[in-house]
């Protein structure tokens, strides 16, 4: 059995979800139980095997000590370490998300390859993987957008996208007669009164149910990127650092460079444009 582990992030999870469905019999899934909710809410009909990891225990943190204590790093790895051996049997191969002596340590002593080398964009290397042509998995809209939901929020404070950048992009719209919702993520506690063109939502299911109705989706560099792409939903991306290539950004944002700095709405305009509009 080959399996595919998965214990990152949000995003990272859903890439491999979407990925799965063209492996092959003795290809599932091995992720934390942290995933299991959004598993769930994507309706993800894959094999798939969970191990226990508290949500508190993401392992992103152990492999880069700024993303938590020293502590947190330890239980981690051996949580994640735990979780492995537990189960997956001897003669199974595990494929873990990138080529990395500390995932390889991690995974040891069961046959290890990587999905990806540290530099390779993730969903290309899914696409070589499974003979996957990337221009399969661009979105097209075949109707006019009515609205455009704005997702500006994320968990890196330097990839919020600026009001500044909100503004100019529902101004884009408005000219060519579109509505604009920008969509902010809050808990129940701390959701304020919205604006006319806001609404508030809490929740992987809301988040995801937003994303499946939506004619089509501005985004920060984050998860909902990744949700849109899992459902084929058109996306452009904002992000404060343009690169002609992310480890997590899809080909329908990569190949027709649907993506752009925070003050370049000309190239928003573009994307505009093959929206049928």
């Amino acid at each position: 059995m080959n399996w595919f582990c998965s214990a990152l992030a949000f995003g990272d999870f859903v890439v491999d979800c979407n990925f799965m469905q063209y492996a092959g019999s003795s290809d599932g899934l091995l992720a934390a139980s942290y995933l299991e909710p959004l598993a769930e809410a994507l309706e993800y009909q894959g094999r798939i095997r969970f191990f226990d990891m508290p949500s508190n225990d993401i392992p992103p943190s152990v492999f880069g000590a700024r993303k938590g204590t020293l502590s947190g790093i330890l239980r981690s790895a051996y949580l994640l370490r735990k979780g492995i051996k537990c189960s997956v049997g001897k003669d199974d191969t595990l494929h873990a998300p990138v080529e990395d002596l500390r995932w390889r340590a991690i995974c040891w002593p069961y046959s290890v390859n990587a999905v990806r080398t540290k530099k390779q964009n993730m969903y290309n290397a899914y696409c070589e993987r499974f003979g996957v042509d990337p221009i399969s998995l661009l979105a097209v809209n075949l109707l006019k957008p009515s609205s455009i939901l704005i997702f500006p929020d994320s968990r890196q404070t330097v990839k919020i996208i600026p009001d500044s950048t909100v503004s100019m992009v529902i101004a884009a719209n408005e000219s060519v007669g579109i509505s604009t919702v920008v969509v902010k993520i809050r808990p129940p506690g701390q959701q304020a009164e919205c604006e006319a063109n806001e609404t508030s939502i809490w929740g992987l299911k809301a988040l995801i149910e937003l994303i499946k109705s939506a004619d089509a989706i501005v985004s920060a560099d984050s998860l909902p990127v990744h949700i849109a792409t899992y459902f084929k939903r058109p996306i452009f991306v904002f992000t404060p650092v343009p690169k002609v290539s992310w480890p997590l950004l899809p080909p329908s944002v990569l190949i027709p460079r649907f993506w752009s700095g925070f003050s370049e709405i000309a190239t928003y305009n573009r994307w505009l444009l093959t929206q049928n509009v």
